[in-house]
Formats: C-alpha cells, structure tokens, sequence
C-alpha cells in the first residue's frame, strides 16, 4: 500500500468519524458531562437506567473512558464495582479496559503511525529505531502498575512503537488487574499506608507471573 492510498484511507476514516460524532452529538455531549462530573454514583445511576444491557454499557463506558484521555482512569472500575459487586465488577472493568487499549493501540498503529509517516518522512525512520526494543512490553506492564500513569496515553504510545500486539495486550491484560482488583475490592482511590500493603503485595504477584512467563519463554528459544 503506498503512501497516497494510506493517506486516503485515513482520511475516509476521520470522515467516517466525524460525522458519526455528529450524529450521536447528543449521547457524546452527555458521557462527556456525565464523566466530568467524577462521580461513580452518577455512573451507577446511568448504567442502571438501561436495565438487561447494563453489562454492555458497562463494557461500552469503560472503553470510553479508556479511549478520551481526560477522564480519571478508575472511575467505572469504583462504578461497576458498586453496581455488579466486587467479582462481576472487576471482571467486566478488566474487559473493558483491554477492549479499550486494543482500540487505542490499533487507532495509533494504522491511523496515528502512517500520518507521521506521511508529514515526517525523514523523522518516521529514527523515530522507529530510537522506540525499538525488546523491552517494551515490559515497560508497558510496569505503567499499568502505576496508578497516577493515564491509561490510555500508554496505549497510544504503543501504537508507534514496533511492538507486537500479543505482546501489548499481554502486558496490559497482567499488568492492570491489580488496580483494577484493589479498586473493585476496596472501592475506594489508592491512597493511605494500609492501602499501600495492599497493593504492593498485588503488584509483586502480578509481576512474578509476568517474569516467569518471560523466563518460561527465553528458556524455550534457547533450546531451540
């Protein structure tokens, strides 16, 4: 594909979406002041209004959230957690999320990388070379441990990366379940000495099952 038709392409593409934005200007208008407002009882009460498909628009919230980068990242974990209780909650808050990060890293990788490439010809090049590595994804995971890293500015940043999208998504998925367990148990923002036992001790389990698994696969290309 060259550059002419990838240009094209992104185009029909922010066309596409602008005009659904205009048509659901209304609903857009309403998430936007709905999750200015930062309260999770104010999301309980909208999720609660769309009865059997409260589940779906639980999902839907949560990749909002994740996709528009202002909104506080726990907002709808401390929300679901309130409204389908600890277990569902978490569970439905993780999916979310990870639907949300694949739609920002694909969002980047097709749309956001060939742009760059198209306006910094002579940029594009290093800007690949100076992001590679073999540690992204570990990098990825430790943001996801980080309360105060926004969550959706490290899936955009992926996307321009050449890291892998197994890969991505590996990291996120290990490395956001433990905010996302603590805020779903706790229901409560990560603050206080006890608070941070807590999660420090969720962070080091989730971190051994992620070292063990890169340990598990270097020692299998090695016998290769």
């Amino acid at each position: 594909m060259n550059q002419k038709t990838k240009f094209i392409m992104i185009a029909i593409c922010g066309g596409i979406s602008f005009f659904f934005i205009l048509f659901f200007k209304s609903t857009v208008e309403q998430l936007f002041f709905l999750f200015g407002l930062c309260d999770k009882n104010v999301m309980v009460g909208y999720m609660s209004s769309f009865g059997a498909f409260r589940s779906l628009i639980s999902i839907f919230l949560t990749v909002f959230q994740s996709v528009v980068i202002p909104f506080p990242d726990y907002l709808m974990t401390l929300a679901n957690s309130q409204f389908f209780g600890p277990v569902a909650g978490a569970a439905l808050s993780w999916i979310g999320q990870m639907a949300g990060a694949a739609l920002c890293f694909a969002l980047t990788r097709f749309l956001g990388r060939p742009l760059v490439k198209i306006v910094f010809r002579s940029f594009a090049g290093k800007l690949r070379v100076n992001f590679y590595s073999p540690f992204l994804p570990g990098a990825v995971f430790i943001a996801r441990l980080i309360p105060f890293i926004p969550f959706d500015l490290v899936s955009y940043f992926a996307g321009f990366t050449p890291m892998g999208f197994r890969g991505f998504m590996l990291a996120t998925g290990l490395g956001q379940l433990p905010l996302v367990i603590y805020y779903s148990f706790s229901g409560q923002v990560f603050e206080g000495p006890d608070k941070v036992v807590i999660f420090v001790t969720l962070v080091l389990t989730s971190l051994s099952f992620y070292v063990l698994k890169r340990f598990s696969a270097a020692k299998q290309i090695s016998k290769l």
